[in-house]
């Protein structure tokens, strides 16, 4: 254990004391791995973020695969996205992992008001669009209502699109958006992924929307690929 969470193990000893953990782990060291997925990266870390990152988000994983779901789960992924000093990168991978926290809990305890903070949890992550976390947060909602009725298919389609056109929005988001909207057959989009086909103020932008138009649009769309095709 303190291999894997030690400032001065290597990423492969890490990896290895990773291998050593199953889904039982003892209550001790849950709350071990619990207290170093909370801190935040030692400023003297033998690590580079990405792979301390790697390492965290591996072991949230087997936290949330206990055979128990350890008490606190939630407040921890609350914590660390709530708490502006923390890794941009993990508080994303946090983002990701409300899904199968979700899952969890709506299997195992249908906590009401659990579940309800993690609905609103992922909503109001919709509104932190400098960065990923918004692109992250729609898939989780758009994963979980094809599942759950509780989520409300129509208003998470709205949101796709809000933040598909979103100007002021990361690249990464509006492309997360507009890829949903295509994939889910979301047809409110057709006449945004026509503009930003158009008239997307990057390329990228317009490879997304014109990959959507692929998916919702008409035979009068049909012709327009085959121009942008040949351009």
């Amino acid at each position: 254990m303190l291999t894997l969470t030690g400032k001065d193990a290597t990423y492969k000893e890490r990896l290895a004391a990773m291998r050593e953990l199953g889904y039982e782990v003892q209550l001790q060291d849950v709350e071990v791995l619990m207290e170093f997925l909370s801190c935040q990266m030692p400023a003297d870390s033998k690590l580079r973020p990405l792979s301390f990152n790697s390492v965290r988000n591996d072991t949230l994983e087997i936290l949330l695969r206990q055979k128990e779901l350890p008490d606190g789960m939630g407040e921890l992924l609350t914590g660390v996205y709530n708490n502006p000093e923390q890794d941009d990168m993990w508080r994303n991978y946090c983002i990701q992992f409300m899904e199968l926290y979700y899952e969890r809990q709506a299997k195992e305890s249908g906590v009401t008001n659990q579940l309800q903070s993690v609905q609103d949890f992922l909503w109001d992550a919709l509104d932190e669009r400098d960065n990923s976390n918004a692109g992250t947060a729609l898939l989780a909602l758009d994963k979980l209502s094809r599942n759950h009725d509780e989520f409300a298919k129509e208003e998470i389609r709205a949101a796709m699109i809000d933040l598909a056109i979103d100007e002021q929005a990361s690249l990464a988001n509006r492309v997360t958006a507009l890829r949903l909207c295509g994939e889910q057959g979301n047809f409110q989009a057709l006449e945004p992924a026509r503009d930003l086909a158009a008239n997307g103020n990057t390329t990228m932008i317009r490879c997304a929307a014109i990959a959507t138009l692929g998916e919702l649009g008409t035979e009068e769309d049909y012709v327009q690929l085959e121009t942008y095709a040949a351009s």
